[in-house]
């Protein structure tokens, strides 16, 4: 019985000195105060709590006993950075301080375009030399328009956050153009596009130079090159398909009474009265001459057509 009495006031004496030391560190810890840990996304940062001014480089760990206090941290560059903070005793904790720049960090914005000679007008200041074009500026949106000789204006606005290539995508304008003709079945051929219908039609033509090709039976292609500046009319007339006649021989030769000149004559289609005329005798005949045919003349006593 007097053994276990002792080891009963034994083990009460270690509770008593284990709950003491206990109660001695938290007495210490509460002067101390509790950990708050301050951290910035910037080198550099210094603090002011209370206005008292902390030095040292973040991260930083202070102790601050039970309270609301007033953090401001500076920065060179940088904007103020303002907040408050609570400390629960024992409750530590970490402040982040987010710092911002004074000024906005400029970027570059690098603009194309489709259109050769594009001008382009940035935030209403209207550039001297044509596009492509590199413009240092704050992020934000802008107003912008680009021009370009035979091109629709495009006026648009932009979201710039950082460095970026924008291209621009000028249409080309058009005019009405109308193209009119009096030959039946005529076939014609913008651009490399074939136009379908009847004439007179009108089509949206870009500024600048077009190729129309008109053709029809009997008739020699046509093919030009118009430049389009503005709304026009344009006719397609087109020359008959010519039958050619290779004289063989020294004679003279008449077409409708018409003296030819040369080897090989040039005969629009049709009948025709050809006549030969070689010293005092002569000869007569009507042709019909065939579009698009070659014949040869040989005299004889009469003459041949072939």
């Amino acid at each position: 019985m007097k053994i276990s009495r002792s080891i009963l006031i034994l083990g009460f004496a270690v509770f008593i000195l284990t709950t003491a030391n206990s109660q001695a560190s938290t007495r210490r810890q509460d002067l101390m105060g509790t950990p708050i840990t301050f951290n910035a996304n910037v080198p550099g940062v210094t603090l002011s709590i209370n206005s008292v001014e902390y030095r040292g480089s973040l991260p930083q760990t202070i102790n601050f006993q039970p309270g609301t206090y007033a953090l401001v941290a500076r920065a060179a560059g940088y904007k103020d950075f303002t907040t408050t903070f609570t400390v629960v005793q024992g409750r530590a904790m970490t402040v982040s301080i987010v710092m911002e720049p004074d000024r906005p960090a400029m970027v570059d914005v690098t603009f194309t375009s489709n259109a050769p000679n594009t001008i382009l007008t940035f935030a209403n200041q209207r550039l001297s030399r044509p596009l492509p074009q590199t413009i240092t500026t704050a992020p934000g949106t802008y107003t912008i328009r680009a021009e370009a000789a035979g091109f629709e204006p495009l006026s648009t606005t932009v979201t710039v956050t950082g460095s970026v290539t924008i291209p621009l995508n000028l249409v080309p304008a058009t005019v009405s153009v109308q193209l009119v003709s009096e030959i039946r079945g005529i076939q014609v051929t913008v651009n490399g596009q074939r136009l379908r219908g009847n004439f007179p039609q009108t089509v949206q033509l870009p500024l600048g130079q077009a190729q129309i090709i008109a053709s029809a039976p009997g008739f020699q292609d046509q093919i030009l090159n118009v430049d389009i500046t503005g709304p026009q009319t344009i006719s397609l007339v087109l020359q008959p398909l010519l039958a050619t006649l290779r004289v063989i021989g020294s004679v003279q030769v008449f077409i409708d009474g018409a003296l030819q000149q040369g080897e090989t004559i040039s005969v629009e289609p049709g009948q025709r009265s050809v006549r030969i005329v070689s010293g005092s005798l002569s000869s007569e005949q009507r042709i019909n001459f065939v579009a698009g045919r070659s014949y040869e003349l040989v005299p004889s006593l009469g003459f041949s057509v072939r």
